[in-house]
């Protein structure tokens, strides 16, 4: 309870000083999904592993959606990488110690493959969205 109050304190926050949210969520789906009302027009979900039915319940609020390389280890790993539009999506690393993927551009190609582009395309749209999700920094 007392980190849900922390949390919309956050949120609050967030929209007062006009920044993004960065959130990690870890198994708290349930909750998370009852504040989309809440969230500011910038928010991401770090390091993503949840279902493609809360994938798709994020998106539709304006979320974000960070992956890293440790996706790869969750069993529809390759749904949900397909269903993030290139719009949405933002990539980074969880460090060499988590994943066989040591570096972004490793894990880029994987996702650009599997999203059936180009690793350049896939790249541009990243930092695009990286610049926007930012504010345009």
């Amino acid at each position: 309870e007392g980190q849900l109050e922390v949390f919309k304190e956050q949120i609050k926050l967030a929209e007062e000083f006009n920044r993004p949210l960065n959130i990690h969520a870890l198994k708290a789906d349930g909750w998370l999904a009852d504040l989309w009302p809440q969230m500011p027009e910038r928010f991401m979900l770090h390091s993503f592993g949840g279902s493609v039915d809360f994938l798709r319940s994020a998106l539709k609020a304006g979320a974000r959606i960070s992956l890293s390389a440790s996706i790869l280890k969750h069993k529809n790993y390759a749904d949900v990488i397909r269903e993030v539009p290139l719009s949405k999506l933002l990539l980074e690393s969880d460090g060499p110690f988590l994943s066989d993927y040591k570096d972004i551009p490793e894990f880029a190609r994987k996702v650009a493959e599997l999203k059936k582009i180009d690793y350049a395309e896939l790249v541009e749209c990243v930092y695009a969205n990286f610049r926007e999700f930012n504010g345009g920094e």
